[in-house]
């Protein structure tokens, strides 16, 4: 998945690709502000236990 290598690895030339790629359809650039919104949400829900999620108890 080119969006958990790239959040993983923090290469965000690789999370801009992915992004521009997959949900700007090639009609923009992945600014600044839009990876750092994926990237704040990525660690949100890394920060949130498994059972957390799977008994469907996010706040």
């Amino acid at each position: 998945n080119a969006y958990a290598t790239s959040l993983d690895r923090d290469d965000r030339d690789a999370l801009a690709a992915a992004l521009e790629r997959n949900l700007l359809r090639g009609t923009g650039k992945a600014d600044a502000e839009l990876l750092n919104f994926v990237i704040d949400l990525d660690r949100g829900v890394q920060a949130v236990a498994d059972d957390v999620i799977l008994a469907g108890r996010l706040d």
